[in-house]
């Protein structure tokens, strides 16, 4: 699939933009940036958001919520196993751990764990994540993150290939009622970055595979 040329930023119609970071190689075209990814083991699809029920869909709109909003919205979108297992398989590939491992995981360096619902703020400070990094085990078993963008923009995903390549992805919800799902190997170095991301973005992420794993930077 051919790329072109494109300006900074998700394309305006589909909230989409594909890169290679350093050179020409650029896709807003959504089928075209979908066979891209999955060329690296990344998948990303259109979430309609149409038939989210009325309070939850309101509390899309605010821009910061309660510890028990959180919990509702979070609770609502989690995906069971096999729906995680089956967006992996759609990546195209397998799970770091057969059958996905542990659904609820800790972050051993940090202060936090997983599944998570993120509501960006102006006043925290998430530049942690926009360093290139891997989620991985103290023996060394990758993390497999499934995430869920339901409200906002300026997400940006960076995948560092083996070559050195880095593929630079960013999302913004193209409507209130449609988003984005999208699936990666945390394990593998990346970063996923909501430092430009607009106030009161919100991504739900679940973080799958072993139970307790480290956050390591990789540059």
């Amino acid at each position: 699939m051919s790329a072109c040329t494109a300006d900074q930023g998700a394309g305006p119609a589909t909230g989409v933009r594909l890169e290679i970071e350093g050179t020409a190689s650029v896709w807003t075209d959504l089928p075209a940036v979908q066979q891209e990814l999955e060329s690296i083991g990344i998948g990303v699809w259109p979430l309609s958001l149409a038939d989210l029920p009325g309070e939850l869909a309101e509390l899309l709109t605010l821009p910061s919520l309660t510890e028990m909003q959180t919990q509702a919205l979070r609770d609502h979108f989690l995906l069971p196993r096999d729906e995680v297992l089956e967006l992996i398989a759609a990546s195209g590939r397998s799970p770091n751990v057969p059958g996905g491992g542990a659904m609820e995981t800790v972050v051993a360096n940090q202060d936090y764990g997983y599944p998570q619902l993120w509501v960006v703020q102006d006043d925290v400070d998430y530049t942690r994540f926009d360093r290139l990094h891997a989620n991985v085990s103290g023996d060394g078993v990758g993390v497999d993150e499934v995430l869920q963008m339901i409200a906002g923009a300026g997400v940006v995903v960076r995948a560092e290939q083996p070559d050195g390549a880095v593929y630079r992805l960013e999302l913004d919800c193209p409507s209130a009622d449609r988003c984005w799902i999208f699936c990666y190997d945390a394990g593998q170095s990346h970063v996923g970055s909501l430092s430009h991301a607009t106030p009161g973005t919100k991504l739900v992420v679940q973080a799958i595979g072993p139970p307790e794993w480290s956050l390591q930077y990789t540059e």
